[in-house]
């Protein structure tokens, strides 16, 4: 019987980045499950956007265009250049949700980071997540 699949691996491009996506390969092999990848740019339009330059939908462009490249070299260094790469841009808490809603997964893989003072308070990306998510998820240390 296969649990799971569609697997996604949230990545951020951290020292944890690694550990999530050799577990969400290891998982994805023994369930026979898809594997998708993907990086939320974490990226906000400034408030009032008449004094800056360049145009904020260009700087918007050029993160996604360096997260594109950067996950395709990842993807090919790792040998999971069969995997689906996903870039998105927002608030990484919520994209990793409307992400894993949208694209079906099954469970979603998620690097647990550790955090202190007011970010502890706010809670983490993995913390919010694991208890708003319609899937299953595993957080990796």
């Amino acid at each position: 019987m296969q649990v799971y699949k569609k697997i996604m691996a949230a990545i951020d491009f951290s020292d944890h980045t690694d550990a999530v996506l050799q577990r969400a390969q290891l998982l994805a092999k023994h369930e026979g499950a898809a594997l998708l990848v993907l990086h939320v740019v974490d990226y906000y339009w400034p408030t009032d956007t008449d004094y800056v330059l360049p145009p904020v939908d260009e700087v918007e462009e050029k993160l996604i265009e360096e997260a594109r490249s950067r996950l395709d070299t990842l993807l090919k260094d790792t040998g999971l250049a069969h995997a689906k790469a996903i870039i998105v841009t927002g608030r990484p808490k919520q994209e990793i949700l409307n992400v894993a809603e949208q694209e079906q997964s099954d469970l979603i893989v998620v690097g647990a980071h550790g955090h202190h003072g007011i970010a502890g308070l706010l809670g983490s990306t993995a913390d919010r997540v694991l208890h708003r998510s319609c899937c299953d998820v595993l957080t990796v240390r």
